[in-house]
């Protein structure tokens, strides 16, 4: 049970940081998109 529980952690960790890292990106893109918009409407 031990070694099944720490797998089960470890995968929890991985995905975990796959999700933030993936968000991460995802929010850059959009921050991207929204400065880009607003200088459009500015200039």
């Amino acid at each position: 049970m031990e070694g099944y529980s720490n797998y089960e952690v470890l995968s929890f960790l991985s995905y975990y940081q796959n999700l933030e890292i993936y968000i991460n990106s995802f929010l850059d893109l959009m921050s991207e998109k929204l400065f880009n918009v607003s200088d459009k409407k500015k200039y």
